[in-house]
């Protein structure tokens, strides 16, 4: 059985790679934990808007049912054009609670032209950043239904 034999520079050589390859699995190793947190709390920022979201729609549509009225808008569905997710999430949750006292009223009873001056050419500040909405089209049945551009900064103009 053969020895391996090495110099004390060969040895001080297989140590030093052996310590880069470990710093160098810390560093991945780390940066994949952030990435999964990431998405967690993308998540959990998703289930609690929803949950705030449904208790709400819960709480209307029981007073509705109370009053015995005939079609109601029982939900808000909100479509942005963004591709971050942090930011639709936060836009979202604000454009909702402008909207969200709509739940429960009845359908023929709505103002499609106040409903669009809610949202249309409205400027959110979201993490101090001015976004200004666009509404392309606004759909009303039991599914109160917003399709909205989103620009980054203020309209000057109202068209």
């Amino acid at each position: 059985m053969p020895f391996i034999v090495l110099t004390k520079q060969q040895a001080s050589l297989v140590i030093a790679f052996f310590i880069f390859g470990l710093l160098i699995g810390s560093i991945c190793s780390m940066l994949y934990a952030g990435w999964l947190i990431d998405e967690a709390a993308i998540e959990r920022e998703t289930l609690y808007s929803e949950l705030g979201e449904r208790d709400s729609r819960i709480a209307r549509l029981e007073d509705s049912l109370q009053e015995r009225r005939n079609r109601v808008i029982k939900g808000i569905s909100i479509n942005l054009d963004v591709k971050d997710r942090h930011l639709s999430l936060k836009l979202s949750d604000e454009i909702r609670q402008l909207v969200n006292d709509l739940i429960g009223r009845e359908v023929d009873s709505l103002d499609p032209q106040l409903i669009r001056s809610i949202i249309d050419l409205r400027v959110l500040y979201v993490n101090d950043q001015p976004y200004t909405l666009k509404l392309q089209y606004l759909v009303i049945s039991d599914q109160l239904s917003f399709f909205i551009n989103i620009s980054s900064g203020t309209a000057s103009i109202r068209q």
